[in-house]
């Protein structure tokens, strides 16, 4: 593991300040200052309640946080469509405007989808296929050109991977576990690399906490050609936060948050965490994990925003929200009780064992009660996402009628919604801008 300098749970800014500008966080000491409850006011200016039109052409059904499903640009709004392979377009206030993409054999379609991307600037949507390559469509669904017919398969040495643009470049992120032969994975697993719009490799970044481990990793891959009863070692993807146009990254098991540095072309460090005593490479990477792994204190994923840095994590079966006042070093909490769920294969020993890590804050604005934010959106937006057939179980109508919260319009507009909802309806997205 890498792990920088520790020290005190509440700092003076120049203590907080080491190793050549790393602040140190001490999450471990800060986790006893619990307190009831986490403010999405703290963080957010306005949430916007958006009912997500249903039509023929729009059905939803639950949106994947894996594939990072949401996209949120200026004036529209843009949905991973799992049912149909697609992209959904919606404006800002939820009317479906047009579907982009569409599955086929021809030569503007794909065989199926892997994930999207938007450029705001040339109003396109790029749709990623691991068949087909990247074909690019207009906002309105008019296809415009085939940016690469590569199978992307033949530069990843994983199936897991997933697709960002940042600035000018995209960005490939990709985690293990490493499924390609042998002899064409060696020295080359690296979790980002820069491609060109037709996925020809650039640049590679490497994560440090691998480097030197290259061969002890490969010959822990998995291998579904065979698919026998190996333990093989793999990892949560990277967390990823663009907040004020930086490009921050925290590595599945690293407990540093590494950030792209233009100037000097390569991902630095500008936070450490203190996490206390660390379990080995192998029992972090494990994929059938032995149930001591989750005793220890373990970030999944961080939040950054004007003035707090937000983490998520679990130890044993407590979920934490943590929050980190970045002037004054001080360090809140809430805890939950989680649940470790163990699934029993027959040709395995060892139960597979996992547990659900929301990051979850009161919503004192609009009053939907637990904010769990979902999906993060260029750095500007966070957004939760209520399903209509669980809201009777999760939100109750008459104590939110009686809430005082920050924006009385905004409540108003979500007790609208949800009187005029029906169970069978689209999601409603709960759209949080992040203060400046």
């Amino acid at each position: 593991m890498l792990s920088l300098i520790s020290c005190a749970s509440k700092q003076t800014k120049e203590q907080q300040v080491v190793n050549d500008g790393v602040v140190t966080i001490d999450i471990e000491n800060g986790l006893s200052n619990v307190v009831p409850e986490l403010l999405l006011s703290d963080a957010v200016s306005v949430v916007e309640v958006v009912p997500l039109e249903m039509t023929p052409a729009s059905l939803i059904g639950e949106i994947d946080k894996l594939t990072d499903g949401i996209e949120v640009a200026a004036s529209d709004i843009f949905i991973l469509n799992g049912r149909g392979n697609n992209v959904l377009r919606f404006t800002r206030d939820g009317k479906f405007l047009n579907s982009v993409g569409k599955i086929g054999n021809g030569p503007e379609e794909y065989i199926r989808m892997s994930n999207f991307l938007i450029d705001e600037e040339r109003r396109e949507v790029c749709i990623i296929s691991c068949d087909n390559g990247m074909k690019v469509y207009g906002y309105d669904g008019t296809f415009r050109r085939v940016a690469s017919r590569m199978r992307l398969d033949n530069f990843l040495y994983t199936g897991s991977s997933r697709y960002l643009k940042y600035e000018k470049d995209y960005f490939v992120n990709t985690w293990l576990p490493i499924i390609r032969p042998v002899s064409e994975v060696q020295d080359s697993i690296w979790p980002f690399a820069i491609v060109d719009s037709c996925f020809n490799v650039k640049r590679r970044f490497y994560n440090p906490a691998i480097r030197g481990r290259e061969e002890e990793i490969v010959g822990h891959r998995s291998k579904p050609e065979t698919f026998d009863a190996v333990n093989y070692w793999m990892e949560d993807r990277t967390a990823i936060d663009f907040y004020a146009g930086e490009f921050n990254v925290m590595y599945p098991g690293v407990d540093s948050i590494f950030r792209l540095n233009v100037a000097k072309d390569n991902f630095v460090p500008v936070y450490s965490l203190a996490l206390g005593e660390r379990p080995d490479f192998e029992m972090a990477h494990l994929w059938l994990k032995d149930r001591k792994f989750f005793d220890y204190l373990w970030i999944t994923d961080f939040y950054e925003t004007k003035d707090y840095l937000y983490f998520v994590g679990s130890q044993s079966e407590k979920i934490y929200a943590i929050c980190y006042d970045k002037q004054s070093g001080e360090i809140k909490s809430t805890r939950r009780k989680g649940e470790i769920i163990e699934t029993k294969f027959p040709w395995f020993k060892i139960p597979h064992r996992r547990i659900a890590r929301p990051f979850i804050l009161k919503d004192d604005v609009c009053g939907s009660g637990d904010f769990n934010v979902q999906f993060k959106c260029k750095g500007k937006y966070w957004v939760a996402v209520l399903y209509p057939s669980k809201l009777s179980e999760t939100l109750d109508m008459e104590a939110l009628k009686k809430e005082t919260v920050k924006s009385e319009s905004s409540k108003q507009r979500l007790l609208r919604v949800l009187n005029d909802m029906k169970e069978e309806d689209n999601p409603i997205l709960l759209i949080a801008t992040l203060k400046e």
